[in-house]
C-alpha cells in the first residue's frame, strides 16, 4: 500500500508540474449505490450471530483539488429509508454522516484514472427490525477505491467524469460496505 501511495504521489506532482492549468480547481460529485450492513446481534442463547441486511445510499461531496490526482474534500452520506418505525419488524435503517477525506488519483488525463481516499465521518445510525434495536452515533474511518471516467475532454481541466467506487466504513459493531456510481464535476 505504501508503494501504490508513493507512486501515485510522485505520479501527481510529475503530471502537476508538467500541465499548464491553473490549479487548484473546485470540485462537487453526487454518487448513489447500494450498502451491504452485517452487524452481529446475539441471539437468545447469547451466541453471536452475523446478520445482513442491504441499504441504498447517496453522498454528496465537494472539495478542491490541489494538484492533478491530489484533493482533499467534505462529505455527506446518506443511508437508508428517511421515515424509519422504530417499533417495525421489518429491518430498517436511516443514518447520515458528515466528514472530510483525501484522495489521490492516478491522472491519466480529462480526469480518469484510478483513485484511493481515506477519510473520516462522524454518523449517527438506526437500524430495526432486529431482536435488539440497534442506534448510535459516533465517528469512523471511511476507507475507498474506485475509478474515474472523464467525458473525452483532452485537457488536465476536465469538465466532468463517471466515477465507480467502493468504500468501507464501521459503525462499531456494524460493517457496512458501499459500491456507487455516480458523476464528478470540476468548477
Amino acid at each position: 500500500m505504501k508503494r501504490i501511495t508513493a507512486w501515485l504521489l510522485g505520479s501527481t506532482l510529475i503530471t502537476g508540474a508538467a500541465g499548464a492549468t491553473a490549479w487548484p480547481v473546485g470540485y462537487g460529485e453526487v454518487i448513489l449505490g447500494g450498502t451491504l450492513l452485517t452487524l452481529n446481534q446475539p441471539d437468545e442463547e447469547m451466541e453471536d450471530r452475523n446478520k445482513a441486511m442491504t441499504t441504498e445510499t447517496m453522498r454528496a461531496a465537494g472539495g478542491i483539488e490541489w494538484l492533478p490526482g491530489l484533493s482533499t474534500g467534505f462529505s455527506m452520506w446518506l443511508w437508508g429509508d428517511k421515515v424509519v418505525n422504530t417499533e417495525s419488524a421489518e429491518q430498517q435503517m436511516d443514518g447520515i454522516s458528515t466528514g472530510v477525506d483525501v484522495r489521490l488519483r492516478l491522472p491519466l488525463g480529462n480526469g480518469s484514472g484510478p483513485y484511493v481516499s481515506y477519510g473520516r465521518q462522524c454518523w449517527q445510525v438506526v437500524i430495526t427490525g432486529l431482536e435488539n434495536r440497534w442506534s448510535e452515533n459516533s465517528c469512523s474511518v471511511v476507507k475507498s477505491a474506485g475509478i474515474a471516467f472523464g467525458t473525452g475532454q483532452r485537457s488536465q481541466y476536465p469538465g466532468a467524469a463517471m466515477v465507480l467506487e467502493y468504500s468501507r466504513m464501521d459503525f462499531n459493531e456494524v460493517e457496512a460496505g458501499s459500491l456507487m456510481v455516480g458523476l464528478r464535476m470540476n468548477f
